[in-house]
């Protein structure tokens, strides 16, 4: 009686035929080097799709990006005051109108961006700063 070769069996028939866990992929070899390093492309990223998917959920809340605007007639009148008013898992930005600021000292604990508008921004001390 001649017998079948797997692969010439109906996909039903052979995943009948197979023991459990059998993988098809397992017994089709591709036709190419080509076609298996670009169906292990897809493979790998299916799993980087999957962990990052697993990664996006687990992830803290979204932030928000806050701009800050420090000087004379500005949202806060220093630096320091800007930074105080800062909450946990936001991300900032402090706009620093041109001019002097002296004795100007904050620990910065949130994720910030300081920048100059308008014209150079002088940090003067005229006192060490405070160790905290």
């Amino acid at each position: 009686m001649y017998a079948a070769s797997p692969l010439a069996l109906s996909r039903r028939r052979l995943c009948c035929a197979l023991p459990r866990g059998t993988l098809l992929s397992k017994l089709v070899k591709p036709k190419s080097l080509r076609l298996e390093r670009a169906l292990m492309r897809m493979r790998v990223e299916r799993l980087l799709l999957a962990a990052g998917l697993t990664i996006a959920a687990n992830a803290a809340p979204a932030t928000a990006w806050i701009i800050e605007t420090v000087g004379p007639g500005k949202q806060f009148p220093t630096i320091s005051a800007a930074v105080g008013a800062q909450t946990a898992s936001n991300l900032y930005e402090i706009d620093v109108a041109a001019g002097t600021y002296q004795n100007d000292f904050s620990v910065i604990t949130n994720p910030t961006d300081i920048e100059a508008k308008g014209g150079p921004v002088i940090l003067q001390a005229t006192v060490p700063p405070p160790n905290e």
